[in-house]
Formats: structure tokens, sequence, C-alpha cells
């Protein structure tokens, strides 16, 4: 009777750690995801591997522990219409990704040129550079407000922290952490490093 409940706690230990944590900011110490990136309209796969080498550098750097891998799809148009001007309602793209969530261990990031809003901090269709559904695994990024357009690795960590690991805004309010609330901070040059209130290593 031991080894039979030795046993099923093993197989419990197994299975949580190859979920993502919940929202308590806890997480087990062998997480793992599928990171797929998912480009639109003429963002290209080329773009995308251009900053790969640079996002696993960080994940693995202050991700410490986990597996991560990475997939890029083919191109598609981007599937919505502007709402005002040539702003592109972020919500409307998550919740399509959202229907394509299938797979815990999966988190998909759409990737597009074009620019973003959401209702947020009190304004309608206030322009934003990335979104995300807090771990529900899918999220959506934009580098047409990136002055350095090769940063945009910064936002999609910041951004797979949120739809991954439920992780919130940094704590400490640290600009120079890359979980800044960029309405706050927008200075990405500064932004190199997760805090260690922010780190998951």
């Amino acid at each position: 009777m031991k080894k039979l409940i030795l046993f099923v706690c093993m197989a419990f230990v197994v299975c949580a750690c190859s979920k993502k944590n919940g929202a308590g900011g806890f997480l087990c110490s062998c997480p793992h995801a599928t990171i797929c990136f998912q480009p639109y309209g003429s963002f290209t796969e080329q773009e995308v591997k251009r900053f790969l080498p640079a996002l696993q550098k960080n994940m693995e750097k202050y991700l410490g522990g986990g597996e991560w891998s990475f997939e890029i799809r083919k191109p598609v148009l981007l599937p919505i219409k502007p709402v005002v001007g040539r702003k592109h309602k972020a919500l409307d793209l998550l919740d399509i990704l959202r229907d394509e969530q299938t797979d815990d261990d999966q988190v998909i990031i759409g990737l597009t040129h074009e620019d973003l809003c959401d209702d947020i901090h009190g304004v309608k269709n206030y322009g934003i550079i990335g979104l995300s559904y807090s771990g529900e695994g899918v999220a959506i990024v934009s580098d047409k407000r990136l002055k350095n357009k090769s940063a945009i690795w910064k936002t999609v960590i910041h951004e797979f922290c949120h739809a991954f690991f439920s992780a919130d805004h940094c704590p400490n309010d640290d600009p120079t952490c890359m979980m800044a609330d960029a309405h706050k901070h927008k200075n990405f040059a500064i932004q190199n490093r997760l805090c260690d209130s922010c780190a998951f290593n």
C-alpha cells in the first residue's frame, strides 16, 4: 500500500511539473512550453529568426530551469480590420489566438508590424506594444511603437511571462526590469533584465 501511495505521489509531481503555474506566482522547478510564433501580414519568418537568439539567451538566463522550444508558423494576413485610424484592437486578435489554443504547454504569440490598441489607462483605443490573456497561453506583440525594432524580444518575454506564468507587472516598479509596466516606463533601452522579484530561477 505504501508503494502504491508513493507511486501516485511521484506521478502527481511529474504531471504537475509538465504544467504552468497558477496565478500565485509559484512555479514548478521544471516548467516547459512550446512557444509558437504566428507572424501576421508583412512580419516574416526571417524577422522572427533574427530576434530568436536574444530571446533564447535571456529566457535561459532569467527563466532558469525551464525547457523552452520554439516554432514559427507561416505568415498569414492580419484577420482583423483597424478600429480607428490604423490601430487594430489587440483583444480581437487575442480571441482569435485563444480559439487556436488547445495545449496547456503551448504559448501562441502573434507578431505584427501594425499598430495595436486597447481600452486601458482610462483611454479608449490606447496604443500598446503587446497584450496577453494572463495564464491562458496567448499573446500579441507589435513592434510598431518600438524605436529599436530588434528589442522586440523584450516585449515577447514580458508577454510570455503574463501568458504562461500568470506573472504580474514588476512589484518593485523597477525601470530596468522587463516586467515593468510599459505605461510608466517606455525606455526599453534600459530594460535589460528581470529583477530578483520577477526572475523565475
